[in-house]
């Protein structure tokens, strides 16, 4: 049973070097966009408490606001695991990629411009990755 230990770890030497860059490139965009949105949750907050909305959108606003963060986030550690799958990444990297074009897609329904183009980045990067592999 001592190799049993060495067939179950994988390498990440197994996954080309543009596989890897394109995936490390988008969680990491996918993170700095979670970090920059979540950034913003004290001020967002208090522009809503300050408004005429009704109290139950002041109580749940901050938890909605996060739940963005927190997707972005998800995402980019499901687009991480992909780095030591043996199989099934390529199909994990097709929903990551369709979920942030959704995403992408809300962002610019709300005028979000700047952060709609950086999700359409990330989500090319793990497409991108995807055929790399």
């Amino acid at each position: 049973m001592e190799g049993s230990g060495s067939r179950s770890s994988i390498s990440l030497s197994s996954k080309s070097r543009s596989f890897r860059f394109f995936v490390i490139l988008g969680c990491l965009l996918l993170t700095l966009m979670a970090v920059f949105h979540g950034s913003g949750l004290k001020f967002v907050t208090a522009s809503v408490v300050e408004s005429n909305s009704e109290d139950f959108i002041k109580d749940i606003f901050p938890v909605l606001f996060l739940h963005t963060s927190m997707h972005l986030l998800g995402l980019a550690v499901f687009g991480l695991s992909t780095l030591w799958m043996r199989e099934g990444h390529n199909t994990v990297l097709v929903i990551i990629s369709s979920l942030i074009a959704v995403s992408a897609f809300a962002a610019f329904y709300l005028g979000a411009l700047i952060p709609g183009i950086l999700l359409l980045t990330a989500g090319f990067c793990f497409l991108i990755a995807r055929y790399r592999s």
